[in-house]
């Protein structure tokens, strides 16, 4: 019987449709956040609380958070993660840039080389071991805790946080992947080494391609290497390729950090306050999916306007370089539209469970209902600029399709006849 391949997702943890993480962060933040003369308020009292989030996080999901409060007065938070493993697969170029494997390899040379064990339980969405013992630091801003513009909610902040905290258990969670594939390395090149019978080295490719679902292109020459340091760049070369992206979409994966986020925070109960926080800074933000159809038409004309212009003076040069360089559908988030979506599919999601609750799903139902209104007032649109790139850029164009056809699929595994038989069910 053939084998299937083993391949790495991006596997999410359990939803915890009675998150205590989530209603320990909102209890205690609760006082600082929707108190209403926030002026009378000090950095000590919101120091004090910080604190005993930091021990809340520590408790429920194992991570060795500092929350501390930043300076800024715009409406922010942001985490520090561990600098273990910059080749960590879950990590975009943008934050490998910033990252050099310092603490990983300080925590190697203190534990003289052994094994440094660490476990990540996505049913229970929590960490142990070494992942427990790292510093973790998580910055909330001044402007989030002291707004009096936004109103933000205890909740809402609190779906804040745990998006953060997100970042964390998605990295350690996949810091395995690594782990992995320097096993498999070892393994093929040593086997490949010490196999003398030519059928049995064809084998061992053979298997290394039904684990890692590679396609190793020159079986023969890599037999014939005879080097173990050739085989393993040759495998790990394939490997890299092929971690680019499942869908050979570079632009689906780079959401894929900030996506995880959101489900981590979305499968901890916090799935419609991620919505409303985000939907209240972005309404103000002239993101497009907020504009109306005439606000839409002068942004555009005026961007064609600048572009023709720009593209005369020129002489065409900015066209050719926007053509061949510029990448306007590549960010680290989805647009507005697709992310609201996303994060209430997976709130969709959750109803599949069928030891839930009448309560429980009628909250759910009732959350997802409150995330529809809010879609439904959104617009999916594309600027002047991304509309002439996919027109002229065959490439851009493909990997558009692609992350369109992810997300379709999406929608057809969690559509809204859940949702209805929730209903019918409570």
């Amino acid at each position: 019987m053939a084998r299937k391949p083993l391949l790495v997702s991006n596997e999410a943890i359990n939803h915890q449709p009675e998150s205590m993480l989530f209603k320990d962060l909102v209890i205690n933040l609760r006082d600082i956040v929707e108190r209403e003369n926030k002026n009378a308020m000090t950095n000590q009292e919101v120091t004090k609380v910080l604190d005993t989030i930091s021990k809340i996080i520590q408790k429920r999901v194992g991570v060795n958070a500092n929350v501390t409060l930043g300076k800024e007065n715009f409406a922010n938070a942001w985490v520090f993660f561990p600098d273990l493993d910059r080749n960590n697969p879950v990590l975009t170029d943008y934050h490998r840039h910033y990252n050099s494997s310092t603490e990983g390899l300080k925590a190697l040379k203190k534990n003289k080389g052994s094994v440094l064990k660490g476990e990540v339980d996505r049913v229970n969405s929590k960490v142990s071991g070494v992942f427990s013992k790292l510093d973790v630091k998580i910055v909330v801003t001044k402007g989030l805790i002291f707004d009096n513009y936004y109103k933000f909610t205890a909740e809402e902040v609190a779906a804040i946080i745990i998006h953060e905290i997100g970042h964390v258990f998605t990295y350690f969670e996949h810091l395995g992947t690594m782990i992995t594939t320097n096993y498999i390395l070892q393994h093929t090149s040593r086997s490949l080494m010490n196999e003398r019978e030519l059928v049995r080295q064809y084998e061992i490719i053979g298997e290394l391609e039904d684990v890692t679902g590679i396609k190793v292109d020159d079986k023969d020459a890599l037999i014939k290497a005879k080097n173990e340091t050739i085989v393993q760049t040759v495998i790990l070369r394939q490997m890299m390729q092929k971690r680019v992206s499942e869908l050979d979409s570079k632009t689906y994966d780079l959401t894929a950090w900030e996506m995880l986020s959101d489900q981590f925070a979305t499968r901890h109960g916090a799935g419609k306050y991620n919505v409303t926080v985000l939907d209240k800074t972005h309404r103000s933000s002239g993101d497009l999916a907020y504009m109306s159809s005439f606000g839409f038409g002068i942004n555009n004309l005026l961007n064609l306007l600048s572009l023709l212009f720009i593209t005369v003076i020129t002489a065409g040069i900015m066209l050719a370089v926007l053509i061949i360089f510029g990448k306007p559908t590549e960010s680290l988030y989805d647009n507005t539209f697709d992310r609201f979506s996303r994060i209430k599919r997976d709130m969709v999601d959750s109803l599949k469970n069928p030891k839930l609750d009448s309560e429980t799903k009628k909250r759910i139902a009732s959350d997802i209902e409150d995330v529809d209104k809010i879609i439904n007032g959104l617009t999916n649109r594309k600027d002047i600029f991304t509309s002439i790139w996919l027109t002229l850029n065959s490439k851009g164009r493909r990997e558009y399709d692609q992350m369109t056809f992810q997300h379709e699929l999406e929608q057809l595994a969690n559509n809204d006849l859940f949702v209805k038989a929730a209903k019918l069910s409570t």
